[in-house]
């Protein structure tokens, strides 16, 4: 028997989508692209470009970039340089750009080097600065001193570099000798150029100046021996005779009535008086110092300084736990000196007055190579030479070379009120130097000058300056004896000299009272100073306070009296 299905009822909706859903994405697949047809056809337009605008503008554009002059740095664009790059690849790889400064394999023993030449400093900040003065000679036709004009010329060593740069060339060298491996400066080479207006640097004239013959033949046959060297020693390089030509890096000094000052050193080279000066200051303070521990530990409640132990407990009173210390940890240690610059110092005597120099040095080495073999240098020509010579050094400054007078200012004095309009005044000292003996003569003790006044004076009536401010007196009695005429004392009696100063007198500045602080003081006046002009055109200022003092250093009778603040040999 068949049995028949039974028939739905109702029209089941999600069951005929399940039967159909791929006939449906089909037509909707088939209206979206009939839409695009549709699309395509009815917005089609025809290209408004012809060829032969493509041509003019093709053609627009290569004129603009034929005409253009702009550069892409202009644009803000930089071009890598590929032409200096393929000349780098010509020479390979730089292999110190890729080294390390680890060492990866060690050598057991430092691997030894052939000696090669090593570099030579110069000397630097070369100086200038004139002087003159009475110099003590070996009696000749009745004279004992005479005076002479010069030019220090000073500069630095720089040693310390120097024997840097051995250390590094030889440490490691085939052969090394300690003995020779340092720098030893044997000689040096100097240089003068008379400075003339308005020539160039480069069209200079320099002069080797015979420095060995003109300091040698002054000790051998005019000098009565030569001043003590007044600079630290520690900061002179070593010197060894080696015959004619070698030269101590600081000239010997003459024997000058009136000792050396700073300037004939440098201010990083100090005197033996400074350097005294300065480990005294130490020792002071550090005597302070102790003295003031000893009166804290004796009223410190632990009983007196004998009573105390070095090691920190009282005597007899041992800690259970010392703590054991240097009996000498309160001294400072002494400070380990560091000589990084000798003093290079030359005075020439040949100088001019009223002529401006300059110079320059060439300083002369042992050769720490010299006689060695082929097999211990990497040249030869290394080993030839006995001295080897440095670079010349950079040139001095411009020293001016003043006459045989000079001008010192003694006191200011301004109008007074009843009469503004009148010129200030000021007394001046001009100072004649003999060079046939070296003596000083002085002109102007009761003379005023001006504005504009000339300080040259033919046949001036000049005194010793030992006789400032003091009168000679007819003999007169003392007590009950009959009237006696003193002998007139030949210092007193003025002598007649052509002082030359070329100065003139510009400005007068200063002087004006200001009062007493008390009834019996001195008057107390505004800083004096004087603007004098030269022959050179060179403009100056001369201070009444500095330049008093140097007149009173030539009043005193001493010998070695000098104005610290401006010496004047």
């Amino acid at each position: 028997m068949k049995i028949k299905p039974k028939k739905n009822k109702s029209f089941d909706v999600k069951q005929f989508f399940i039967l159909h859903v791929e006939k449906f994405v089909v037509g909707l697949l088939v209206l979206v692209a009939i839409f695009f047809i549709y699309v395509g056809v009815t917005s089609y337009k025809s290209l408004a470009w012809q060829p032969s605008e493509l041509d003019k503008d093709s053609q627009m554009s290569r004129n603009f970039i034929d005409t253009n002059t702009r550069t892409a740095t202009d644009e803000g664009i930089i071009p890598f340089q590929y032409d200096k790059y393929a000349e780098w690849i010509k020479y390979g790889v730089k292999l110190p750009l890729y080294e390390t400064p680890t060492v990866w394999l060690p050598l057991l023993f430092p691997e030894l080097i052939k000696r090669d030449k090593v570099p030579l400093l110069p000397i630097e900040n070369l100086q200038a600065s004139a002087g003159l003065g009475a110099i003590s000679i070996k009696p000749t036709g009745g004279k004992t001193q005479i005076g002479e004009r010069w030019a220090v010329v000073t500069g630095l060593i720089p040693i310390q570099r120097q024997r840097e740069f051995y250390l590094r060339a030889y440490a490691a060298s085939v052969r090394p000798m300690p003995n020779k491996d340092t720098p030893f400066y044997v000689s040096y080479v100097l240089e003068r150029t008379e400075v003339v207006p308005d020539q160039d640097e480069k069209n200079m004239k320099w002069e080797e100046i015979k420095a060995f013959d003109e300091i040698n033949k002054r000790i051998t046959n005019t000098w009565n021996g030569v001043t003590p060297e007044p600079v630290d020693p520690d900061f002179l390089a070593p010197y060894v005779y080696l015959g004619a030509g070698s030269l101590p890096m600081a000239c010997p000094l003459p024997p000058t009535l009136k000792p050396f000052g700073s300037e004939i050193t440098q201010s990083s080279i100090p005197l033996i008086s400074e350097t005294a000066a300065e480990w005294q200051k130490k020792s002071l303070e550090y005597n302070k110092r102790l003295q003031e521990e000893m009166e804290h530990k004796s009223t410190s409640g632990k009983g007196s300084f004998i009573d105390q132990d070095p090691w920190g407990g009282a005597v007899n009173k041992p800690d259970k736990n010392p703590q054991p210390r240097s009996v000498t940890e309160n001294i400072p240690q002494e400070e380990q000196r560091v000589i990084t610059h000798f003093l290079f110092r030359y005075l020439d005597y040949s100088v001019q007055p009223g002529k401006t120099y300059r110079y320059r040095v060439k300083l002369l080495l042992a050769n720490p190579n010299y006689g060695l073999s082929e097999g211990d240098v990497v040249s030869i020509d290394l080993t030839k030479n006995k001295y080897l010579t440095t670079d010349v050094s950079n040139a001095s400054n411009r020293v001016t070379i003043p006459p045989d007078s000079r001008v010192l200012a003694r006191s200011v004095s301004q109008p007074p009120r009843s009469a503004p309009w009148s010129e200030p005044s000021a007394n001046v000292l001009a100072v004649y130097f003999d060079l046939t003996d070296g003596s000083e003569w002085v002109w102007g003790t009761n003379e005023r000058v001006y504005r504009g006044s000339m300080l040259n004076i033919k046949s001036a009536p000049t005194q010793d300056p030992t006789t400032i401010d003091k009168q000679e007196t007819p003999g007169r009695p003392t007590g009950g004896a009959a009237k006696t005429p003193t002998t007139p004392d030949p210092k007193l009696q003025a002598q007649r000299k052509d002082v030359i100063t070329n100065i003139c007198i510009m400005d007068i500045y200063g002087g004006i009272e200001l009062g007493k602080v008390v009834n019996d003081a001195p008057t107390v006046r505004t800083p004096s100073k004087i603007l004098v002009l030269n022959n050179m055109g060179e403009i100056s200022i001369r201070d009444v306070a500095e330049d008093n003092q140097e007149i009173e250093s030539m009043k005193s009778t001493k010998k070695d009296s000098i104005n610290p603040k401006n010496p004047r040999m």
